[in-house]
């Protein structure tokens, strides 16, 4: 839902957030929906034409990327951990 929050307010656009996110538009827009829920207030004034953040919005902005900054930052941590380590040893015969 946060990454889904900073698409759209980045873009103005919940189409160009689902692009970028590649999903839907109906999945980002209940994932924004879901996430105003869940702080009680409106983070966008939605139009035919566009997207107006809020107040709110505005100062969730920050900080929603300071987060998500961090956990980019603790995921890097374990990325070493997918390498494969260690010798690998192949077998063929005389004909190769």
């Amino acid at each position: 839902s946060l990454h889904c929050f900073q698409a759209v307010y980045q873009s103005l656009s919940i189409s160009k957030a689902a692009l970028k996110l590649n999903l839907s538009k109906a999945s980002v827009s209940k994932k924004i929906l879901s996430l105003e829920a869940e702080l009680g207030g409106e983070l966008f004034v939605r139009s035919t034409r566009q997207i107006v953040p809020t107040r709110e919005a505005d100062r969730l902005i920050s900080k929603v990327e300071n987060l998500l900054g961090a956990m980019n930052e603790i995921e890097g941590l374990f990325d070493d951990k997918h390498e494969l380590k260690g010798r690998v040893r192949v077998t063929s015969g005389h004909s190769m």
